[in-house]
């Protein structure tokens, strides 16, 4: 690993998603520590850790889980860290949840089989801004506030609450901090340790470094070939006006208006013939 990327290696944290995955393939039992303190529940116990889990819908729409994690009781959690500002990040929870519920069944289960559902996402900052650590959400009915009972939930986590003296906010404090010596939660202070400063940690995050390279790259080439056929549109429809506009038959604003063209930039085309 070169300089450069030992260098982003020491300031990267647990909100990278991709980091986070990475620490908790290798050490699943900071999954437990993690829903233990959100879920308020010290006996919680995980059975199940699957890193990266993706599902599909019927139109091909993918969606990348961060963890998936599944108790001992069978109740699942589909934990991720969101650092985007994106107004619609609730409906990407809500998105995210009916994936997990549309999954959650076999063929031949009756829906009374169905696993109790979380998703919780941590979030970067205060998403609701109404100053509270947690914000729980589940259906109940308008008026007399009955749950509905279909055993989904959904949970933000406020990141930005990490300077108070509770587990959630010791959480949240390792979530956003580089030195695993300043980490407060044991299992969280050993994972990050253990990529940062080994050599085998060093290793699969190179190769992570490598991955979001090629991506972005990638990504360059998308918006390149974009920008290009872009351009091309563009060049057409003002060689269309000029052909137009020598032929006489048509005003200036018809122009414009048969072609999605600015009326100004027509009257330019016009004058420079």
């Amino acid at each position: 690993m070169d300089e450069k990327s030992r260098e982003r290696l020491r300031r990267i944290t647990l909100m990278d998603d991709r980091f986070m995955r990475v620490c908790l393939q290798e050490h699943p039992e900071c999954a437990q520590a993690i829903l233990r303190i959100v879920m308020e529940a010290p006996s919680l116990r995980v059975r199940e850790v699957r890193p990266q889990r993706e599902y599909a819908n019927l139109h091909g729409r993918e969606i990348r889980m961060d963890i998936f994690a599944e108790d001992e009781h069978g109740r699942q959690y589909d934990v991720d860290v969101q650092r985007s500002d994106e107004p619609d990040l609730h409906l990407r929870a809500g998105y995210y949840l009916g994936m997990l519920r549309a999954n959650s069944l076999r063929k031949g289960q009756g829906y009374s089989e169905s696993p109790e559902a979380y998703v919780i996402f941590i979030t970067s900052g205060d998403f609701f801004q109404q100053g509270l650590p947690l914000y729980r959400f589940e259906q109940r009915m308008e008026g007399s506030g009955q749950p509905l009972g279909d055993r989904s939930h959904i949970v933000f986590v406020n990141g930005a609450m990490r300077d108070g003296d509770t587990p959630l906010s010791r959480l949240m404090h390792d979530f956003f901090c580089t030195d695993p010596d300043a980490m407060y939660v044991p299992e969280l202070a050993q994972a990050v340790r253990d990529i940062k400063a080994t050599e085998k940690g060093a290793g699969v995050m190179s190769g992570v470094f490598e991955e979001i390279f090629a991506e972005g790259r990638a990504e360059g080439r998308a918006e390149g070939r974009a920008e290009g056929e872009a351009q091309g549109v563009a060049k057409g429809l003002r060689e269309a006006a000029r052909r137009m506009l020598a032929a006489g038959s048509m005003s200036i604003e018809a122009i414009a208006r048969m072609l999605g063209l600015d009326e100004a930039e027509v009257r330019s085309l016009a004058a420079a013939q």
